[in-house]
């Protein structure tokens, strides 16, 4: 695998715009979903937390029909960018059918809504387990993949300003023009479905060239059995088992943080729409300050050291403001400063430490199984994210929470507390015990890399 180390801005711009419409529509749906089931659907906290749930579980089943297949395309496309243009389209229809209300009995609603996630899951698995790989075939520069993912958290931050911010603006303005809650919503989550897709398009048409398709002569037919067989063994990779415990666990707690906080605003805090909106936003500015830092960082240390550097200070940070309290903007936006650090540290340097597992498989292996390795992580993400939901639905369930109450009692208020401030804190300090074992830092990488010229060359 001969590549340029430096990749152009082009490159770096066409990357980062798929994460923008990756993270517009997921943090739509992280942040909104179970707030909408709950207080528009009419559907019970725990009920609406097994719905967001169990679509998380069918994420779980397709992502590594995706990976495996990614890394076995041979279309002239290339092996990623054929599952980019396939899964935008449904994609963008399906985050606008999450928040669509049907007027049926509830058992019938819930039905619907499962089905929608299910199929909405599928489309994002489609296009964002090769997506993911994608950034693998861009470059190997060690330097040069911790920059792609500081490009890409840039344009995640803002796909997640325009998430999380747009719709109370756009459903209150909405609502105000006499539109319906209902179809205020539908019409939020179109618009917003619509961006994503867009973005996702201009990465298929941006890196074009750089993405390479396998050779006719390695290709092999989609065979269930190969498939089983190949993830069998990637998930013997002992440096991955380190990455997925600390996935499964921080994503846990993060995941928890980001469907609490619209309540702990709501209802904590007693913010209008528009104060729930301008918090979120500076929320998001926030997290884009953080990229550029901790891309500085690892010209210093390594990834590893970087990782668990500040997803201990944000974690403890935040952990502290349950003893402060939060009671005004200043105090709210330290906590959010701290959550901001311990969140983009891990969406960012969780891919390309990635990466890393993926040289070291084709080390030891001669295979490049980038696809699958990335749709086992995405997997663990999927399932701490329907753990984190799952959770936060059944806690809100368990102290009495009332979606038609405009006002909670001081127990459940103590609890929503509880669900930002004191289970995310300590589920990411826990991860990060098992991130201090993971095996593969830049010495040991570049090691692996020069190993691997060095056969490549032998073979030519």
């Amino acid at each position: 695998m001969h590549m340029e180390d430096k990749l152009s801005m082009r490159y770096k711009i066409s990357y980062g715009a798929a994460g923008f419409g990756e993270a517009t529509a997921y943090t739509l749906v992280s942040t909104f979903l179970l707030f909408y089931l709950t207080t528009i659907a009419g559907i019970a906290p725990a009920v609406a937390g097994l719905i967001v749930a169990l679509g998380g579980i069918w994420d779980i089943l397709t992502c590594p029909v995706f990976g495996y297949l990614s890394d076995n395309c041979s279309s002239a496309m290339g092996k990623r960018r054929p599952f980019l243009i396939a899964g935008c389209i449904p994609f963008t229809l399906f985050t606008m059918l999450l928040f669509t209300f049907i007027e049926a009995t509830v058992p019938v609603r819930i039905a619907y809504y499962l089905i929608v996630i299910f199929v909405f899951w599928t489309a994002y698995s489609c296009y964002y387990i090769p997506y993911m790989a994608l950034g693998a075939e861009l470059t190997d520069d060690y330097d040069e993949r911790t920059a792609l993912r500081a490009y890409t958290s840039v344009f995640n931050s803002l796909g997640a300003i325009i998430g999380t911010v747009t719709p109370t603006i756009l459903v209150e303005h909405m609502c105000s023009e006499g539109i319906s809650l209902h179809l205020s919503w539908q019409f939020t989550a179109l618009l917003i479905g619509l961006i994503s897709g867009a973005a996702i398009f201009l990465c298929f048409i941006g890196v074009k060239g750089k993405d390479k398709p396998l050779p006719k002569e390695e290709k092999t037919r989609f065979n269930v059995g190969q498939m089983l067989r190949d993830y069998a063994y990637v998930l013997k990779i002992r440096p991955l088992h380190y990455l997925l415990a600390t996935s499964v666990i921080s994503l846990t707690g993060i995941t928890m943080f980001n469907s609490g906080r619209m309540y702990f605003l709501t209802y904590n805090m007693g913010f209008s729409p528009k104060q729930i909106s301008f918090t979120l936003f500076m929320a998001c500015i926030i997290g884009m300050v953080m990229p550029p830092i901790i891309n500085f960082s690892t010209k210093f240390f390594d990834r590893r050291t970087i990782f668990i550097s500040f997803m201990i200070i944000g974690s403890v940070g935040s952990f502290l403001f349950k003893f402060i309290g939060i009671t005004g903007y200043i105090s709210l936006y330290l906590m959010i400063t701290l959550y901001a650090i311990l969140n983009m540290s891990y969406w960012q340097l969780m891919p390309t430490t990635l990466y890393d597992v993926g040289e070291y498989d084709r080390y030891t292996t001669g295979k490049d199984r980038v696809g699958a390795i990335m749709s086992i992580q995405s997997l663990a993400e999927a399932l701490a994210e329907a753990l984190g939901v799952q959770l936060l639905g059944i806690l809100l369930q368990l102290v009495g929470f009332n979606g038609d109450a405009a006002v909670q009692t001081p127990f459940v208020l103590s609890w929503i507390e509880s669900s930002m401030l004191v289970i995310p804190p300590i589920l990411v300090v826990i991860s990060c015990i098992f991130l201090w074992k993971y095996p593969i830092t830049r010495k040991v990488y570049e090691n692996i890399k020069a190993e691997l010229a060095k056969r490549e060359g032998e073979s030519e």
